[in-house]
């Protein structure tokens, strides 16, 4: 029996994340794309494995589509596509798998899967996708607005707008923390994850930046 929690179920086209979490944070990753491709150029440009492709820009990737990734862990719990259903804690590897899209420039692919997904119904456990969540809501958050200053005082093109990037990210995962976390219980493991994503040694931050508690606040 489903709990009251669950919504129904919608297919995956019927499913759209709003404009306005995606508009601005995608308009600060094509300009971070776009300042990083100079700097990344020469090692994108060699052919370094075998089972590498050549993409539309002429660099070489790997054929497994970022989406396809994404879709993989979120709904079946690993990046390889195997799921264990005792698994309880995520993998280092599924985390830096997110971080490698994010870095990229890309997170707002995470968000558009995260939340078709959700309110479509399609994954059997709610762990991977509440990770997923708190990972873009979090990622290097507690040292992001400072180095977002000291990169525009020194006229760091690139740096700033990974740094606005990152905070748009931020802002778009937690404005759609009410509709995915729609039940007290994942409302509290995304609050777990959060907590979670920030270095052991970090004092700066408990992941409870002013946005988080806002956000919490409004569930």
């Amino acid at each position: 029996m489903a709990d009251d929690g669950d919504p129904p179920v919608l297919n995956h086209g019927d499913v759209e994340i709003p404009e306005k979490f995606l508009c601005e944070v995608q308009r600060c990753e094509d300009q971070f794309r776009t300042l990083s491709i100079s700097e990344n150029l020469p090692r994108q440009m060699m052919k370094t494995r075998p089972d590498e492709v050549r993409n539309t820009a002429g660099g070489f990737v790997f054929p497994v589509s970022d989406e396809t990734r994404i879709r993989r862990f979120i709904i079946l719990g690993t990046s390889g596509g195997t799921y264990y259903s005792s698994e309880k804690e995520l993998t280092m590897d599924n985390v830096k798998a997110l971080i490698d899209i994010i870095e990229k420039g890309r997170g707002s692919l995470i968000l558009e899967e995260i939340y078709e997904i959700s309110l479509a119904g399609r994954n059997p456990k709610q762990d991977s996708l509440l990770m997923a969540l708190a990972l873009c809501a979090r990622y290097n958050v507690c040292d992001n607005a400072a180095k977002l200053r000291e990169a525009e005082k020194a006229s760091e093109a690139l740096a700033a707008a990974k740094h606005k990037y990152l905070s748009e990210l931020h802002k778009s995962a937690l404005g759609i923390v009410n509709d995915v976390c729609r039940i007290p219980t994942h409302l509290f493991a995304f609050v777990k994850y959060c907590e979670s994503t920030q270095p052991e040694d970090s004092k700066k931050s408990t992941g409870w930046g002013r946005l988080m508690r806002q956000t919490v606040q409004d569930w």
